[in-house]
């Protein structure tokens, strides 16, 4: 089925010559990104032992192998088997190594030069511009090393935890929460990978929280009430989600003026192994009522898209405006089946979706915020607090997903913060709740 395209953020040089564009803290992520991924610290980062780095060469090198016997004139590649033993070599040897501290400590070394990169795109005043045009190429690779970034990042502040220095922890913890912050923000895509991105920054910061020093914690716990303060980031993601589907719109009509019978015909070219997507008949029945239509039909066909589209991305705009509690996470109860609806909801289908995913990140910015002040309260007064008025203002207290209090304990010496539950998105927390309640009750892994 077709699908909506990302706009790609265009790189450019430090300087700005006449005609030249400045290089922006996007460009300097994708450096670092694609240093990370080269390096042996984005071989690394998959594992946390010798025998599954072991165990991970064989079965690399056991795929090339035979890969490389359905091709008898090809001889194996073995460029990933490779990476893979330079990255173990790397490793210090002896009875019970490499361990996992051993792993993290060579992560963190090895991506210091990307680490250095990501501080340079965080004091990059040079933000990539906003999208004023379509552009249907896509860019997966660029948002993939963003994650791997991220992943790579909070396992050197495991190492600085690791060998006690909690300052410098929270220093890392607070550049790369950052680094999500700064990155592109033209799509959909863009929010659902700086999302991804909190969301492993938040799990690591759970499982440390006991290890967390007074120093720096402040700001962190700043940066992360500043990035849920204003507006909600789909608000800037939605600018280029408008442009993808207007563009995508004037497209297909230029088709059709082009040659209607070929643009009618239309065919997903699906795999013989998949079954037809529920909304193929719907698009070629589309496809062949605007092949069937006269000129003027068709202009006025999607001019109508145009004008809904530009309704329908208004209305979710100024829902974004406001608290969550007034975001509406469902689509239309009674859709209407005429090809103008069908086209307009195959561009805004998603849209209750990204928002439940955005309310439900900006929420746990907010659990992560309060959970951390728990801490540094008790740094302050040697206990952890009773109740939340007693480190916050009421506003602060309350949560805009419910428009009512979180939830607050200490359950066996660890804070808990949480939201009520809510009718749609359920229960909230800092990280995702067990469906079965009763793994909840369950130890948890060392």
């Amino acid at each position: 089925m077709l699908s909506l395209m990302f706009i790609v953020a265009v790189t450019g040089s430090s300087g700005a010559a006449q005609g030249q564009k400045f290089r922006t803290a996007q460009d300097d992520y994708a450096a670092a990104g694609k240093l990370a991924e080269q390096s042996i610290a984005g071989a690394l980062n998959n594992y946390e032992s010798g025998d599954q780095l072991r165990a991970a060469i064989e079965q690399a090198r056991r795929r090339a192998q035979e890969q490389s016997k359905l091709n008898e004139t090809s001889e194996p590649n073995l460029d990933y088997v490779e990476r893979l033993e330079k990255a173990l070599r790397a490793l210090p040897t002896g009875p019970g190594r490499p361990t996992r501290l051993d792993f993290d400590r060579a992560i963190a070394q090895e991506s210091e030069p990307a680490w250095r990169l990501i501080l340079q795109g965080n004091r990059n005043p040079n933000m990539p511009e906003p999208p004023k045009e379509q552009d249907l190429h896509m860019d997966f690779p660029i948002n993939a090393t963003f994650r791997l970034l991220a992943k790579i990042c909070v396992r050197k502040a495991r190492s600085e935890l690791a060998i006690g220095n909690g300052a410098a922890a929270l220093r890392t913890f607070r550049e790369t929460f950052q680094f999500t912050q700064r990155i592109r923000n033209h799509s959909d895509v863009d929010r659902l990978v700086m999302v991804a991105m909190e969301a492993i920054i938040f799990a690591e910061i759970e499982k440390s929280l006991s290890a967390l020093p007074s120093q720096g914690l402040p700001e962190l716990i700043q940066a992360i009430n500043s990035s849920v303060s204003g507006p909600s980031k789909l608000q800037s993601s939605l600018l280029g989600e408008r442009i993808n589907s207007i563009a995508f719109v004037e497209m297909t009509e230029k088709e059709f003026e082009s040659d209607s019978k070929a643009a009618s015909a239309y065919d997903s070219d699906p795999d013989d192994d998949e079954e037809e997507d529920e909304d193929e008949p719907k698009w070629r029945a589309l496809m062949q009522s605007l092949g069937n239509s006269t000129p003027a039909e068709r202009r006025i066909f999607f001019q109508n898209a145009r004008t809904r589209l530009d309704q329908t991305y208004g209305a979710f705009g100024r829902m974004l405006s406001q608290p969550e509690f007034n975001w509406s996470f469902t689509p239309e109860a009674t859709p209407s089946t005429s090809h103008l609806d069908f086209y307009v909801n195959f561009h805004t289908s998603l849209l209750p979706t990204v928002a439940r995913v955005d309310a439900e990140a900006r929420t746990r910015c907010r659990i992560a915020a309060i959970t951390l002040a728990a801490r540094e309260f008790a740094w302050q007064h040697g206990r952890y607090p009773t109740e939340l008025s007693e480190f916050l203002t009421k506003a602060e207290a309350t949560d805009p997903l419910n428009n009512k209090p979180f939830e607050y304990s200490i359950e066996q010496g660890n804070i808990v913060v949480k939201t009520a539950v809510h009718p749609i998105l359920g229960q909230i927390s800092l990280r995702k709740l067990p469906a079965d309640p009763a793994a909840a009750q369950r130890p948890r892994r060392p």
